[in-house]
């Protein structure tokens, strides 16, 4: 049994994998060769690129968690252990914090001291069995890191399992002599130290195994890859120095912000696609989520471009977890107007009777009704309904959908119950599935597109976890359940459609391994590219570099790899740079790895918005079309553009606004009002109605004109003015020494005021609040 490490260059890792595959297969096409690569999408392209350069039979590609579960899977459901879950590490830590806090006394109640110890415990467990021990020994303030890891183990270690205790039962059933293949080439674009490496180590006693390893050049990079070889106890074979990618296919494209990074990206891949270019072999990546997931997956759908990859849209922005999640909370101060609507806006929720719910109209009828708070619902819509079926013209629509939300509110805070209550998980997990079904309905869950119906069946898998831990929490609040069924959404699959359909889109660091023609990469600017780097709240890079934990270089060097790795393997890159933020009013440089690995290459500047659409060679959506045009007919002259909007009215009073406005005199749109017959005028216009018209000609139009009077925000202080509160004290107290006075009431004696005055006060105050509520 052999093992050996080959480097190989970015661009060349994917014809290596092919000459290291025929190797491995000796000759015979029909030999067995298992293939281990670090992802599933790596794996997917590496055997596309393989059927597409030669074809190749009789392997199998395989992630190390893969092959762990296969290995060692079986064993540790037989022994009746389950694999831990998100919910399960924070509730395990949460109690660890509770009985022994330690220094993490003050803040042990804090969910960011949960959240950042629990991923701090799955590092430490990955590392290997040595690492906790290291971290231990290296500061005071890494040791109670160490020892809630440590302990948060032991409680977990008889009932459950995670990624480690898959990797480590692996390794023990291969040191053991379990069948195993018998040829191995591992495509390995990013290794990972701890247990993966380890796991190949065993590999490499028990079978013929061949490492590939992507050399880039740039030694702080080419770290990881000597040091996977160290661990292996081998040497590196090394490889030819990378050469430069050929500067002609580099381009740098300069815009003023990410919005037109996006905008230009989106123009860029229609010219691609107009020249014969699959979208299935075009790619855009990015350094950080934010801004960039969300813009790109809105710039495509808008024009109409099949893309697959992780969408900026969260899956807890998905229907069926957001109703979910703003349904627990929504009580969380009682059950307010405004907290109500904006939930009942956000989700089509129906009623008991599965009628659909008019939000305007019972907005419109809690508005008039005066209520804000929880305890206002049923008294104060009550009392509206009978005040509109006391009209001499009953309102009845009006009286009904009073009666109809007081209704829904009212069962709503049935199904909710208290604040406070606890139930078990699966009751939680049941009252969550009910609650789906009869205020969303069947009819709307069956219509759902690909990433809602998604987003629901990974609700559905959450919940069916969430029941298992009754076997080791006690019953929970509403709060409490809330965010364990949040947490289980932080590692949410949220990849959408299949590779190879549409432009690959999705971070540098998640797309290592990636074979396209064209690729974009977006935001190559400083602070962006390289991405700033993330401090850990509860150990310092000497601390974590003691226990063998990736520090804050770990991630620069894998986009870095990455980076190079495009480069390298694309036909043709785009590299854009954001010249400023405008979210963030700064200006921005661009990035220093572009003249150490894109020296020569030719820069495009896109000057504005303006200029993109006017250079751009064809529109790529209706929009950019409608606008390009119009700026096209401007530069031509006015009378070209105003011949086009001639059937868009919006447009032609737009120009003749900008006319009337830059012209010597003084017009309707200036405020001269003085040609304008005023006689449709039910009466003459104030003078702050006159003034209204130059503020805001829309709002003037809206509300003068239509009569439609803005809805205010109001609360129970502006319901209830100070100066009214005072009015209702002094007429109750007045009321009430009257009756003394007349004798209807004893005067008080030696004691002062008797449990009978108060009483009657009460009921006197009662009295006068109900008659300022009715004027």
């Amino acid at each position: 049994m052999s093992v050996r490490c080959t480097a190989v260059a970015a661009g060349g890792a994917l014809p290596a994998l092919a000459d290291a595959v025929s190797a491995a297969k000796g000759g015979d096409p029909l030999v067995h060769v298992t293939v281990i690569v670090p992802t599933n999408a790596v794996g997917v392209t590496a055997r596309r690129w393989l059927g597409r350069n030669g074809g190749v039979a009789a392997i199998d590609v395989v992630t190390p968690a893969r092959l762990a579960e296969h290995l060692a899977g079986a064993a540790l459901a037989a022994a009746g252990r389950r694999p831990v879950s998100t919910p399960l590490l924070d509730i395990t830590v949460r109690e660890v914090l509770r009985h022994a806090p330690g220094d993490y006394a003050p803040v042990a109640d804090h969910p960011s001291t949960v959240t950042s110890l629990r991923d701090l415990h799955r590092e430490l467990r990955i590392a290997g069995p040595d690492a906790g021990a290291a971290l231990r020994s290296s500061s005071r303030r890494a040791s109670e890191a160490a020892r809630i890891s440590s302990m948060v183990a032991e409680r977990l270690a008889g009932e459950w399992y995670d990624e480690a205790d898959l990797l480590t039962l692996a390794i023990e059933r291969i040191d053991q002599g379990a069948p195993l293949f018998d040829r191995a080439v591992a495509f390995l674009p990013h290794p990972e130290p701890g247990l993966p490496t380890d796991l190949f180590r065993a590999i490499g006693t028990q079978t013929d195994l061949h490492a590939l390893l992507e050399w880039t050049g740039v030694p702080e990079v080419d770290v990881d890859a000597t040091g996977f070889a160290r661990s292996l106890g081998v040497d590196l074979v090394p490889a030819e120095q990378p050469t430069r990618p050929d500067a002609s296919s580099i381009s740098i494209v300069s815009t003023t912000d990410a919005d037109e990074e996006v905008r230009q990206v989106v123009r860029e891949l229609v010219d691609a696609a107009r020249r014969g270019t699959p979208f299935a072999r075009m790619a855009v990546v990015w350094p950080t989520d934010r801004p960039y997931a969300r813009l790109v997956e809105h710039h495509l759908d808008a024009a109409g471009i099949p893309w697959n990859g992780r969408p900026g849209t969260l899956v807890t922005e998905r229907l069926v977890p957001r109703f979910l999640l703003d349904l627990l909370q929504l009580d969380r101060r009682g059950i307010r107007r405004t907290e109500l609507f904006e939930f009942l806006a956000d989700v089509p929720v129906k009623t008991a009777d599965g009628e659909r719910i008019s939000v305007a109209r019972w907005e419109r009828v809690a508005r008039a009704a005066g209520v804000t708070r929880a305890e206002h619902w049923q008294s104060r819509l009550t009392a509206f309904a009978n005040l509109m079926r006391a009209y001499d013209d009953p309102r009845e629509r009006d009286a009904e959908a009073a009666e109809q939300l007081a209704a829904f509110v009212a069962g709503l805070q049935r199904d909710l119950g208290s604040w406070s209550q606890t139930r078990t998980w699966a009751d939680w997990a049941r009252w969550c599935e009910r609650q789906v079904l009869q205020r969303v309905g069947r009819s709307v869950l069956d219509q759902l597109d690909e990433a809602e119906r998604l987003a629901s069946d990974h609700t559905n898998k959450v919940l069916d976890r969430l029941r298992s831990l009754d076997s080791i929490s006690r019953p929970v609040d509403r709060h409490e359940f809330r965010s364990a069924f949040a947490a289980e959404f932080e590692v949410a699959p949220g990849r959408l459609g299949r590779l190879g359909t549409g432009v690959t889109i999705g971070s540098l660091a998640g797309t290592v391994g990636l074979d396209a023609d064209l690729t974009i990469v977006l935001g190559a600017a400083e602070g962006l590219l390289p991405p700033a780097p993330v401090v850990d709240p509860l150990v310092g890079d000497r601390e974590r570099a003691a226990a063998g934990l990736p520090d804050a270089t770990a991630r620069r060097r894998r986009v870095h790899r990455s980076f190079v790795g495009h480069l390298a393997t694309s036909a043709r890159t785009i590299v854009s740079v954001p010249r400023g933020d405008l979210r963030a009013t700064t200006t921005r440089i661009s990035s220093r790895w572009i003249p150490d690995h894109a020296p020569g290459a030719h820069e495009h500047v896109v000057n504005s918005h303006h200029a993109g659409l006017l250079t751009t060679a064809f529109p790529a959506s209706a929009t950019d079309h409608r606008l390009r045009s119009r700026a096209a007919a401007a530069l031509r002259g006015p009378e070209h553009l105003i011949e086009m909007c001639a059937h868009d009215p919006g447009a032609s009073r737009g120009l003749d606004m900008r006319a009337g406005r830059r012209s010597n005199h003084i017009t309707v749109y200036d405020g001269d009002l003085s040609g304008v017959d005023i006689a449709h005028f039910q009466r003459p216009p104030s003078a702050s109605q006159i003034e209204a018209w130059p503020a805001c000609p829309h709002a003037y139009f809206v509300r003068y004109l239509l009569g439609v009077k803005p809805l205010d925000g109001a609360t129970d202080d502006l319901a209830l003015s100070p100066m009214e509160r005072g009015n209702v004290v002094h007429d109750t107290l007045d009321r009430f020494h009257r009756l003394v006075v007349a004798g209807e009431l004893p005067q008080p004696d030696t004691h002062g005021w008797t449990n009978e005055h108060a009483a009657v006060l009460l009921e006197l105050f009662d009295e006068v609040a109900d008659e300022f509520e009715r004027t």
